[in-house]
């Protein structure tokens, strides 16, 4: 008698009856071949490679993420995708893009994407896994002539809308929404228009060269062709000095300042000085020359307070409805160009700045300063910028052409910690953010997403 082994799956009896051996032989040899053949595809099965998980689910482009599971041993390479956009992209990383590689774990860099949303895709056909991405996204390859090459952020109202221009060819004007994902395209400037201040998607102020007056400022609905003169305002109304920056309050009032940091009030169409609003300017750096030299803007609150503050100055100018008060800094900055003092930045009651080695915040609209050291060596064209809550991003200036010394770092505690979140050849600046979302713009990029990582 024989004893047949098929393997470790099965094992046959022995064969007894010599009437029918052979009937039974020839289907033990069929039995034989299916045992066979399922044991080589359970054997096979049993190396393919299966991912459980990946960590961080929330994560930067630059960051280490590692894969785990079972048998990676024997996988090759990976896709991340950008499912959303109306062209996906795509970037694939092999063996010897991985940072390492064991039987349970792998471990790569997240390369350059181009949404926030990103799936991982490892066999072709595993589901993927979702992955998220914070921080800085940019919306275009290096380079590829898109209109987001040469875009330039002229508003961002709200984490869904964004307003800009992009002088390409001509002057292009489009907006972004949808957590400024979608591009949406806007009417052509038209030719005596200076600028446009939208106080909502599809209306707000146009300021415009006047015919009669230097300057006529209108109102406009749903397209800025549908606009409406409010007033002008006069060569002698801004003693003889062009308009710098302009806020509206409402169709009737306003706030002005000309090119060497004058203020005025505009009222039913009565501009007045703040010299004449303020007699207590007399006293302040408000006369100086280098107030005149070093100031360009001004930012209105919620609490409709003013705050003005010239670069390189130690001190805040911050007017209330009947008063203006300066408050000083400790520390006189320097005469470097980040270095020196950086404009306050507010989200509600609370705005804060960077100023040599300290990080300045208040939670009462500019009235009180609280100051935290900042442990971090800057260089002369760093920045420092406050993201709102305790964040705050560090940009390396230098332009210099390599990508290793223009990092960009994240600190989620006032400045006490950071932490590397993207690496490029663009010097990023101007960050513009609203709750959650932000738009910056670079020379070789362009446009740039900012998504505010969560607390």
């Amino acid at each position: 008698m024989t004893t047949i082994q098929l393997s470790n799956c099965q094992s046959l009896q022995p064969i007894s009856n010599p009437i029918f051996q052979f009937m039974k032989m020839k289907y033990l040899i069929l039995i034989v071949l299916v045992s066979l053949f399922s044991c080589s595809k359970d054997d096979t099965s049993s190396t393919k490679a299966s991912v459980n998980k990946i960590t961080p689910a929330n994560t930067f482009i630059g960051d280490t993420v590692t894969l785990t599971g079972t048998n990676l041993n024997n996988l090759t390479r990976i896709s991340l995708v950008n499912e959303e956009p109306a062209e996906k992209s795509s970037q694939v990383l092999n063996d010897n893009d991985f940072l390492s590689k064991t039987d349970t774990e792998i471990k790569f860099i997240v390369p350059e994407m181009y949404h926030e949303n990103v799936t991982v895709y490892t066999t072709t056909d595993s589901p993927g896994i979702q992955i998220n991405l914070y921080g800085f996204i940019p919306y275009s390859y290096i380079n590829n002539g898109s209109i987001y090459r040469y875009a330039e952020v002229k508003q961002l109202l709200s984490d869904d809308i964004a307003l800009l221009e992009s002088n390409q060819f001509f002057i292009e004007r489009f907006k972004m929404t949808n957590n400024l994902t979608d591009y949406n395209p806007l009417p052509s400037r038209n030719t005596n228009d200076h600028n446009y201040y939208y106080t909502s998607e599809d209306s707000g102020y146009i300021l415009a060269e006047g015919a009669n007056v230097w300057y006529n400022i209108y109102s406009f609905e749903d397209h800025i062709n549908n606009r409406s003169l409010e007033y002008g305002i006069t060569y002698e109304d801004l003693n003889g000095k062009e308009i710098s920056h302009i806020e509206y309050v409402s169709n009737s009032s306003a706030y002005v300042m000309n090119r060497i940091g004058e203020m005025f009030r505009v009222s039913d169409g009565q501009i007045t000085s703040f010299s004449d609003l303020y007699p207590a300017l007399e006293n302040t750096p408000y006369m100086t020359d280098d107030y005149m030299k070093y100031t360009y803007s001004f930012q209105v609150l919620e609490d409709n307070s003013i705050i003005i503050s010239p670069w390189y100055q130690n001190y805040i100018l911050r007017f209330n409805a009947t008063d203006v008060e300066v408050i000083y800094f400790d520390d006189s900055p320097s005469q470097s160009h980040e270095h020196g003092r950086n404009e306050p930045v507010f989200f509600g009651n609370t705005g804060a700045f960077y100023s040599n080695q300290k990080i300045f915040k208040s939670n009462d609209y500019g009235l009180t300063w609280n100051e935290y050291d900042v442990d971090v060596t800057m260089d002369e064209y760093d920045g420092i910028q406050y993201l709102g809550g305790s964040q705050f991003s560090l940009h390396d200036g230098s332009y210099r052409n390599d990508s290793s010394i223009r990092p960009k770092y994240l600190s989620t505690d006032n400045g006490a910690t950071w932490k590397l979140i993207y690496n490029s050849y663009d010097a990023i600046r101007d960050l513009k953010m609203s709750d959650h979302y932000g738009l910056a713009t670079s020379e070789q990029h362009g446009l740039f997403k900012f998504i505010k990582f969560p607390q």
